[in-house]
């Protein structure tokens, strides 16, 4: 055979070969970087409130120094992250007082009458101080500290405070803060919490939603998201009836609750110190 066109096979054959190495490589790359399940919270896994700043938009406002520590999910105890959603389809927004609400309104309303849409056998939500009572009775604003009264069977069993540590019209984010050892002590979990409206198709999602992790070796990791659990599904169905029940629209979402491992995810990516 000639030896010209030996060498034009061969060179083929090389360049064939190369072509598809080159292709599998992209594949294994983009398979191997492929967003697991968990990937939609990515944002509240990395979010770590600026502790100082915090502390500044506190003392802007006049307050009185608190000394509080951000319960980062980082420094957890527990080696499972919780990353949930609990969210309501609106299709139409209720109508209060006369007037149809818009998507904030509503989720003013909802933030400002908290209790009301939380089963009391398993949390109240209070005001660490006075001010801080009358700051969240005013709107949403950054380092204001609120307190978790949480119960099982209707018994009060922990207290957990939560900084608003971040702040938009159309949500909020709550960050577990310690305060002292004994009285009020740690929060159950570190991470963040969201509580949000934005727009889907041709109506609204109103949701909360998660990324934390026990904070203590003590509960039992089940105890602790039982509770949550049941709290976040109480919610969604009282945000739903009293849209329901308000000439609005609305039903609950099936919750989509992922338990993976901490390295697991951090192992992944979604965790930027």
């Amino acid at each position: 055979m000639n030896t010209k066109v030996q060498v034009d096979r061969r060179s083929a054959v090389q360049n064939l070969a190369v072509g598809v190495a080159a292709a599998f490589s992209l594949f294994a790359d983009r398979n191997a970087q492929a967003d697991p399940a968990w990937s939609p919270w990515k944002d509240l896994i990395s979010f770590a409130p600026d502790h100082l700043a915090l502390v500044a938009a506190r003392k802007a406002r006049g307050r009185a120094p608190l000394v509080f520590e951000v319960q980062r999910i980082e420094n957890a105890a527990k080696p499972v992250v919780n990353l949930d959603q609990f969210a309501v389809k609106l299709e139409m927004l209720p109508t209060v007082d006369g007037a149809k609400l818009t998507d904030v309104q509503l989720l003013n309303h909802v933030r400002k009458n908290l209790n009301s849409f939380f089963d009391p056998n398993f949390a109240k939500l209070g005001a660490h101080l006075p001010d801080d009572q009358a700051e969240w009775d005013k709107g949403v604003v950054l380092g204001t500290i609120m307190l978790f009264h949480i119960y099982k069977w209707g018994v009060p069993i922990e207290r957990g405070a939560v900084v608003v540590s971040k702040s938009t019209p159309r949500s909020w984010v709550f960050s577990p803060v310690k305060i002292g050892s004994g009285i009020i002590g740690t929060h159950p979990v570190a991470g963040n919490r969201e509580f949000g409206i934005r727009p889907e198709g041709t109506g609204h999602v109103l949701y909360v939603r998660a990324a934390d992790r026990p904070y203590d070796t003590l509960p039992p990791e089940s105890v602790i998201f039982e509770g949550a659990d049941a709290l976040w599904s109480s919610f969604q169905a009282s945000v739903a009836k009293f849209v329901n029940e308000n000439g609005g629209k609305a039903a609950s979402v099936a919750p989509v609750i992922h338990r993976p491992q901490w390295k697991a995810v951090v192992d992944a990516g979604y965790f930027k110190p």
